[in-house]
């Protein structure tokens, strides 16, 4: 049996000792950044469904496959093709600590349809927004 820690911030310590981020004095590898994203989640999973007072909702099941599938892609990466999944694991890590450049690299990803998809992206997350009090 799992001996678990009083506090939050003691539990954070121990999930980032089995999977942390940036491995303390080693090159982030897929293999080490797929754990962590794993890791996430595991955590995502947990947070969504580990409450009767908070159902599962669309973004709570987004998180968890978007980390799963990152996850998921760079371990069998690792496999099959350890010196590039490396490479992509470096990139993913530096996004994570400095989120700056995602935008670009999705408007790459997206190619010649990326203006569409930014827009389309940017009206239905309009048109799902929880509504405020405003008319």
């Amino acid at each position: 049996m799992t001996t678990i820690p009083a506090d939050a911030a003691a539990i954070r310590k121990r999930l980032n000792a089995i999977a942390p981020l940036k491995p303390q004095g080693r090159a982030v590898t897929a293999d080490s950044l797929g754990r962590y994203l794993a890791m996430e989640a595991q955590l995502a999973w947990s947070r969504s469904a580990g409450s009767i007072d908070h159902p599962v909702t669309m973004q709570d099941i987004a998180i968890v496959t978007g980390y799963f599938a990152a996850a998921h892609a760079l371990l069998r990466l690792h496999d099959t093709a350890p010196q590039e999944a490396d490479e992509v694991a470096e990139e993913i890590a530096g996004a994570l600590e400095d989120p700056g450049d995602i935008g670009s690299w999705l408007w790459e990803h997206h190619g010649s349809r990326a203006q569409e998809v930014a827009d389309l992206a940017a009206a239905l997350a309009k048109a799902t927004a929880p509504r405020t009090g405003q008319p």
